[in-house]
């Protein structure tokens, strides 16, 4: 198994706030993120599980955590979303949840992710996050982890927040 880049060693509680115009920058680009999908045609898919409008917000959240998560260890955010782990130098997966989301749920993994990236599971809202903690792609994929998925969202993999690595 070959790990591009190891997550930061972090505590328990790692908490980033982001400034007024890091925010701004974040929400330009998850705004562009779901016009994107708007003429590509995948706009709240059905098989996504999305309510009707809620994509427009986990796009912008999705850019304000990678965001975050790229300032916490110092790498370079292009902002650009096209394949998974392409967003942040060193090809880590960001994946983010609300505060009030944690305790039913966990970092998500797709089957179709990479098993030798690192995906990273962010905690918040607007412009504060946690950093929670990592797990490898490749292990994520285990029977223990399957999610056979709800509401129309296809299968995944997901890793409770006790088990992720800090």
């Amino acid at each position: 198994m070959v790990i591009h880049s190891q997550p930061p060693t972090c505590t328990r509680m790692t908490w980033i706030v982001l400034t007024p115009e890091e925010v701004r920058k974040c929400c330009l680009e998850g705004v562009k993120r779901q016009y994107n999908s708007i003429v590509s045609g995948k706009v709240d898919n059905p098989t996504h599980g999305e309510e009707q409008g809620n994509a427009w917000q986990r796009h912008i959240d999705g850019a304000l955590s990678e965001y975050a998560y790229a300032k916490l260890t110092g790498k370079d955010w292009t902002g650009a979303k096209v394949a998974y782990g392409d967003d942040i130098e060193g090809g880590i997966e960001v994946k983010c949840i609300h505060h009030d989301e944690r305790e039913r749920k966990g970092l998500l993994i797709r089957p179709v992710m990479p098993d030798h990236q690192n995906s990273v599971l962010m905690v918040g809202w607007n412009d504060t996050w946690e950093y929670v903690g990592w797990y490898n792609n490749g292990e994520a994929k285990k029977d223990c982890f399957y999610h056979k998925g709800k509401w129309g969202r296809p299968p995944c993999y997901v890793v409770p927040i006790p088990l992720l690595n800090r």
